[in-house]
């Protein structure tokens, strides 16, 4: 999700941005050379997911720099499009969420 990257890159001043998942480092290692992404990952991750309380993945955890996690969002909100189809959101839902925190 290259809006992710846009994310951060706006607002890495601001916040602490982590990826969490439950594959190994060599998937993540193999998938992040296709797709790049800028901020932390942090892999098999299941009983740090499972202390938080996180059931469903991907899981963005956006954090101040204190450490404090100020919003979690699973993927990237999707949105219904002119023709009634549901599809990924271009990253505007995270930014408008962002901007209320600071």
């Amino acid at each position: 999700m290259p809006i992710l990257n846009k994310i951060y890159d706006k607002h890495k001043s601001d916040y602490n941005f982590i990826a969490i998942t439950y594959e190994s480092k060599e998937k993540v290692d193999k998938f992040l050379k296709k797709h790049p992404y800028k901020f932390l990952q942090i892999v098999d991750a299941n009983e740090f997911t499972n202390k938080l309380g996180l059931e469903a993945y991907p899981v963005n955890l956006f954090l101040d720099k204190n450490g404090i996690v100020k919003y979690a969002e699973n993927g990237i909100p999707y949105k219904v499009n002119v023709t009634g189809k549901t599809e990924m959101g271009d990253g505007t839902e995270f930014l408008k969420k962002l901007e209320k925190l600071k």
